[in-house]
């Protein structure tokens, strides 16, 4: 599927648009009015596109670690939203050299290449993961991050160098919350949809630790976000805003009563941690002030989720193509 022709001159291009993210994304934008261009190997999903038909729609088979793709990709589009990535913290684990280049040297490429094009906006997808471990506190932009993994500390190093990028591109960096809910390319490696997952299959939720806490996000108000803040301006060429919503903070132990409750007779059992716990609890405010309201509650991304496995729609979840780890490390998100 490449197709070049379309209704308007210049688009958005979306890398790693046949991801988690990216594949609710494009749907987004194309219902949207926007032209869209997809790079993605897609190593994770050759399906989560493949009932699009739309001729504002343009995916190039490709990796954004090599320049000669990416500046065929970034050519003639107004802004890059950029989703390819080795995303969470075991699949970095597994292979640091990829992460490192994936998700800082080939994401810093991606920008000088826009910036050369004459892209108008670069917008990158990190993770509140940066903020490490913060207690019970409340953390917001202004807070200095403390990033424990090689995934958080990659986004954080890309993030600088963005910011430091000679360019009058502007450049809007979004710390995403921890992503759960339905999409086209499913993932069951997330932990609401996990714990969903083990809900239904095994009637039960184990929890390691309990007390951590972790902000989620529906994956489609995630993308409703990016939709938002592609057209919000600012004075600052350089932008940052935590992604998410304050309900959407939860402790896990919560979190995985509020799953039992929705799918109903689980049993939910606590155990203590098998590694260092990451704890963060985020502010919002600087989002929901451009206007931002979130549609989606995490009953509701419970509900959703439970329904592809109710449905059939998804008949094993632990299947590796379900998870990032599993299915093997590969730049897509």
């Amino acid at each position: 599927m490449h197709v070049l022709n379309s209704g308007r001159e210049r688009g958005v291009l979306v890398t790693g648009g046949a991801g988690y993210l990216g594949s609710v994304l494009v749907r987004q934008l194309l219902e949207s009015g926007h032209r869209v261009v997809v790079l993605d190997n897609l190593m994770y999903s050759q399906d989560s596109l493949s009932d699009l038909h739309d001729q504002c729609l343009s995916v190039i088979v490709g990796d954004k670690r090599d320049r000669n793709t990416v500046r065929q990709a970034v050519h003639g589009v107004d802004t890059v939203v950029d989703l390819a990535a080795i995303v969470g913290d075991p699949a970095c684990q597994f292979d640091r050299t990829t992460c490192i280049d994936t998700n800082l040297r080939a994401s810093l490429l991606l920008a000088e290449e826009a910036a050369h094009a004459g892209v108008a906006r670069f917008v990158f997808a990190s993770s509140c993961s940066v903020y490490g471990n913060s207690g019970d506190h409340l953390v917001d932009e202004r807070t200095t991050p403390h990033p424990l993994s090689c995934y958080a500390k990659a986004k954080l190093q890309c993030e600088r160098g963005l910011h430091h990028l000679d360019t009058d591109m502007e450049r809007v960096v979004l710390r995403l919350s921890t992503l759960c809910g339905p999409s086209p390319r499913m993932r069951f490696d997330l932990v609401l949809n996990r714990m969903t997952a083990s809900a239904y299959c095994e009637r039960a939720v184990t929890v390691y630790g309990g007390r951590q806490w972790r902000p989620l996000l529906d994956v489609r108000d995630a993308a409703r976000a990016i939709v938002h803040l592609m057209d919000y301006r600012t004075d600052s060429p350089f932008e940052l805003f935590n992604v998410g919503h304050e309900s959407g903070n939860m402790r896990i132990c919560d979190l995985a009563g509020l799953v039992a409750e929705v799918v109903g007779d689980v049993e939910v059992n606590c155990t203590g941690s098998r590694h260092p716990l990451r704890s963060y609890r985020v502010d919002f405010g600087k989002l929901l002030a451009t206007g931002f309201v979130p549609r989606f509650r995490l009953h509701e991304s419970v509900r959703d989720v439970l329904s592809m496995l109710t449905d059939g729609v998804v008949t094993d979840p632990f299947e590796p193509t379900y998870s990032n780890t599993h299915h093997g490390v590969a730049a897509a998100h």
